[in-house]
Formats: structure tokens, sequence, C-alpha cells
């Protein structure tokens, strides 16, 4: 079933180097523009590269998702080979990525069985997914169970970011222009938390520490973590203090320390320290 079962995802889903080099999986590019430039992500530009250019531009980039025509010329290729295939795209609360990904479907109905899942995550979150899914297929799964095992995965997956500017939440309708200019002036960092795929504000803080204390709080109250990542830009000396917490906590186990993708930085700025939790599906079964 391998050979016959395909997975797509998109260039906002973070996968490591190896394991791209190593699983036979499409990624279509997301493309950012800033200050009239387009880049494809990871392909014109990697994640550091952009949030670096972002950090000392005046202008606050634009989503531009794959076009439908972009992803009809990627199925069209792919049905030649593959009867099924898996497409993990992110949020659609955060493009268009994902409402596009569905209509393509429409003009290669037939040629093979589509599975189009909304994966209600971003980055590393939506990379577990898609490293979840290569290992059900590997593990000889059909394709309807790996779907489902997908599926059931979304739910798991968490997020908690600290930022550092509000004029990004104002700009996706986050808080309104007057709530923005007052945080501003009071210096206040706002607290995200993604919940159906969706950045809500749910927390301020005025100093950076109190917002370290609060990511941590957020990640030990989970009974179960069976993956943890840190993604961070411009926020060293804080990531290493909530890095020293975790691992004091958590002794022996290890966490990535990732940038995060130029789609994510469309809605969260280029200074923002959070972390995402995938807390597995064993974590609420009665023993």
């Amino acid at each position: 079933m391998t050979a016959q079962f395909h997975i797509v995802t998109d260039s906002a889903a973070y996968l490591p180097k190896k394991f791209l080099q190593t699983h036979p999986i499409d990624v279509i590019p997301m493309t950012v523009e800033l200050e009239g430039k387009r880049y494809r992500e990871g392909v014109d530009i990697n994640h550091v590269e952009f949030l670096r250019k972002l950090q000392r531009s005046k202008e606050r980039p634009k989503i531009i998702a794959p076009s439908v025509r972009d992803w009809i010329r990627l199925y069209q290729k792919l049905v030649r080979t593959y009867p099924y295939i898996l497409v993990l795209v992110h949020s659609s609360r955060l493009s268009e990525a994902y409402a596009h990904a569905r209509a393509a479907v429409n003009e290669v109905f037939g040629r093979a069985r589509f599975w189009v899942v909304d994966t209600q995550t971003i980055g590393f979150g939506q990379g577990v997914l898609v490293r979840h899914a290569m290992q059900a297929i590997e593990e000889g799964l059909e394709p309807p169970e790996v779907v489902r095992r997908v599926r059931a995965m979304i739910p798991h997956i968490y997020a908690q970011i600290l930022m550092d500017r509000l004029d990004y939440l104002e700009a996706y309708g986050r808080v309104g222009p007057a709530q923005a200019l007052l945080g501003t002036m009071l210096n206040i960092k706002p607290i995200l938390t993604m919940e159906d795929g969706e950045l809500i504000p749910v927390e301020k803080v005025l100093k950076w520490e109190q917002g370290v204390d609060k990511l941590f709080d957020f990640v030990v109250e989970f009974l179960n973590i069976e993956e943890l990542a840190v993604i961070q830009y411009g926020m060293d000396d804080l990531t290493a203090a909530l890095l020293e917490r975790l691992e004091t906590t958590f002794e022996g186990k290890e966490f990535p320390i990732l940038p995060y993708s130029p789609t994510l930085a469309a809605h969260i700025g280029p200074k923002a320290l959070g972390v995402m939790v995938y807390e597995g599906l064993e974590a609420y079964k009665v023993i």
C-alpha cells in the first residue's frame, strides 16, 4: 500500500530535511510578499532569512496561498501514479491554502481517491501529523484508517505563543484598533493560543519574564507529552530560560528549538516565542 498512497503537504509544515530526503512527500510552497518582493517559502528563502528581513522591515508580509491552478497541476501529476492521495494543509483560518486544495480536487475527480484535511495547526504541529501519517502508511494501514488516525490526532495538538507586537493581531481582526493602540502604548505583550485552527489572544503580560512563566505553566498542565517543540525568533535569552525550566522538569527529554515559518510570521510578527505540544492519543485513556 505504501507505493499506492501518497502524502502532500504545504511548506508551512515543519519537516526535518532528513525526513524529506527519505520519504516521498510532495511539499507545495506557500508564497509571502514583503516590500514588493515575493518569496516561495523554503524555495527562494528559508525561515531564518525571511524572519531576518521581516525584523528589519516596516511592512507586514502578505500571504499568498498556492492557487487552485497550482494544486491542479500537482494533482494531475500525482494521479498518474497514485490511486490514493492524502493532503494535509495548515489551518484554514490562516490562509486560503486549504480552500484552494479542496477546490482543485474537482478537476481530477474520479482519477484518484483524495482526502484533503484541515490540520487546524501549522508548523511543528502540522509536521507531527505528516510524520505520523507516513508512519501509519509504512505500517501497512489501509488509507481510510490512516486518515482516521490523523483526524484523531488533531484535537491533541496545542500551541501557545508569546508575541512582541499588537499590530499583527489588529491586521487580522484579532484585536480592535483601540486595543492595539492602548496595548502598544502600555508595551503589552499578548499571548495567543491555537483553538480550532484559529490564533486567539488569551492573556497579556507587561514583562517578558511573565510571558515565559505563562508558557511554562501551559506546558506543565499536560498529563502526557509525546512531542514538544519551542518555536522562536529574536528571543534567544528568553528561549534559554524557558528551555532550562522545561529540561529540569522533564528530565531526559530534549526539546527542539525551531524558527517559525514565513506563513506563521505573517500572523505573529518577527519576534515571538511559543511552544507546540502533541500530547499523544494515550493521554486520556483510562488504565
